[in-house]
């Protein structure tokens, strides 16, 4: 079962504040992590203001993990402008703020597999347009 699986990889029941980044054989399987994390406990947001496009993609979780994600996007390009990561009720939130960088994280979050969550994979969508 997909929830044993889980176990084995460490991932445990009321994560909020206290995930951990698996590091995985592969990229492929990575973004796959990531989209997975994203799809369960994180937050996109795309807006205008004064008639520019804004966007937010927000994550949330333990510093380390927030520190792991930003490690990673980082080291393909990624988040190059964020200076911080923000402690907030028992967890940390990293937000990318760059449309550039949103987008180059809704290429790869849905370059490999097809098991997302609709409602993101839309909403991320909207942006490429």
């Amino acid at each position: 079962m997909i929830c044993n699986d889980l176990i084995s990889l460490g991932v445990t029941p009321r994560k909020t504040g206290k995930e951990k980044w698996i590091q995985l054989e592969n990229d492929e399987f990575q973004w796959a992590f990531l989209r997975g994390f994203l799809d369960a406990d994180d937050h996109i947001r795309i807006y205008k203001r004064n008639g520019w496009l804004k966007v937010r993609v927000g994550f949330t979780g333990s510093n380390d993990m927030m520190k792991s994600i930003l490690l990673f996007l980082t080291s393909k390009g990624i988040g190059g402008n964020v200076n911080a990561i923000c402690p907030k009720q028992g967890c940390h939130d990293l937000y990318i703020s760059s449309v550039k960088d949103a987008r180059v994280i809704y290429g790869y979050l849905y370059k490999y597999g097809n098991l997302k969550l609709n409602r993101k994979y839309q909403k991320f969508s909207s942006l490429m347009i």
